[in-house]
């Protein structure tokens, strides 16, 4: 939507960020919430740069790709990333530690 591109490109970092996101997550209506709604929300609330968030277009792009495969809901996203902000794992990783694979019989 335009209003989605207006706000991802209204930084050079932002655009480069959700570019790397989206190069891993194939997905870029849900990558894009994620950085709008998410990533911007903190680096808003925090008022720091995109470039100074701790969390890297990469961690975002697998995240976003663990839902896309279904490995994991997007109530478990949530609770991965408040992880990712305390930590430089990836999200395999956090979900994998901390048993929050979806599970399918």
């Amino acid at each position: 939507p335009e209003y989605d591109a207006e706000v991802l490109t209204s930084e050079r970092e932002i655009a480069e960020y959700f570019e790397k996101a989206l190069s891993i997550s194939k997905d870029a209506k849900k990558t894009s919430n994620w950085v709008k709604d998410e990533v911007l929300g903190i680096v808003n609330k925090e008022s720091i740069s995109i470039s100074e968030f701790s969390v890297g277009p990469e961690r975002i792009g697998k995240l976003v790709d663990l839902i896309n495969r279904g490995e994991i809901s997007g109530k478990i996203a949530k609770t991965v990333f408040e992880e990712m902000l305390q930590s430089k794992d990836d999200p395999e990783s956090i979900v994998e530690t901390k048993g929050l694979k979806v599970v399918r019989d």
